[in-house]
């Protein structure tokens, strides 16, 4: 059995209760696998409290909210363990689920990072990889999104089939993701650009160039009930996804399939400006945001 240990990194943002429980979960928990918690506080309106401080936790304080990709890379720059473990707040953890984690990771030196089964708390499972984005695998997960609201159909259901071993695969969600520090380092980090959504995506896509891969196990389960820290500004949570959409089509992309996007993306938004109209600014600053991207964004 490895020795190896992981540190983990919580990126917290007014999400105080749940922030608590897992911290309280992770050392209970996962205690022979874990060498620290370190939580990033993430420009919250009042700073984290933890009710039973202990030894092994880190609080690291952002001034304002940098995004999530800045959160994490500064976790990892306070990091001291082998492998760097990334927490979304709003998790639950039973048992020692970072050990087969580790365990994974160290069976091939070419695995760059590896991500965990999720669940929902009434025990659904979870979509947390897929296929680099392009304009046909984009429709794909689409329709896939839109069927594990219900847990029906065809495309969620083949996911759910192949979610049943372990594989390699293209990406890996943010949520609870590990990898080694030292590839980490080499890659450097996150890319903080992107304020929230496609950070993940875009780690893995550098990994993969990189001579990498993504392995996915359900060896280890997770408990993710999702949306913890976001408020109920949804528009500019959608804002915040198509910037990161676009940076990661503008990045790693063809330029066919960037214009391809802007496309399809403005089409979207006009037809939200036209069947909304108590959201018509909004969907008017989407779409010249959308329009004025550019290509190879540096």
């Amino acid at each position: 059995m490895s020795t190896a240990t992981a540190s983990a990194i919580i990126i917290h943002f007014n999400t105080d209760e749940q922030t608590s429980h897992l911290v309280d979960r992770l050392s209970s928990e996962c205690g022979p696998s874990l060498a620290e918690i370190i939580v990033v506080d993430n420009g919250s309106e009042s700073p984290l409290q933890l009710p039973s401080p202990r030894n092994g936790i880190t609080i690291l304080r952002m001034d304002e909210n940098a995004g999530y990709a800045a959160a994490c890379n500064l976790g990892a720059a306070n990091a001291n363990a082998e492998y760097l473990l990334f927490l979304n707040s709003d998790l639950d953890v039973h048992g020692d689920q970072i050990a087969p984690m580790i365990a994974t990771i160290e069976q091939d030196s070419s695995i760059g990072a590896v991500g965990p089964m999720l669940r929902f708390e009434d025990g659904g499972w979870q979509l947390s990889f897929g296929e680099f984005p392009e304009i046909r695998t984009e429709m794909d997960e689409r329709k896939r999104q839109q069927q594990s609201r219900t847990g029906k159909g065809n495309a969620y259901e083949d996911r759910r089939r192949e979610a049943q071993s372990t594989r390699t695969v293209d990406w890996l969600t943010g949520a609870v993701l590990l990898t080694k520090a030292s590839t980490f380092r080499t890659l450097n980090g996150f890319d903080n650009r992107y304020f929230f959504y496609f950070e993940d995506v875009d780690y893995c896509k550098r990994l993969h160039k990189a001579g990498f891969k993504c392995v996915f196990t359900p060896e280890s389960t997770w408990t993710h009930f999702g949306g913890g820290s976001q408020s109920s500004m949804d528009f500019q949570i959608q804002r915040y996804y198509r910037r990161g959409q676009l940076r990661y089509y503008s990045r790693h992309n063809r330029r066919i399939s960037f214009f391809l996007l802007k496309i399809y993306l403005s089409t979207v938004h006009i037809r939200l400006y036209i069947t909304s109209p108590k959201f018509r600014s909004q969907q008017h600053g989407m779409i010249r945001e959308i329009l004025r991207f550019p290509f190879r964004t540096p």
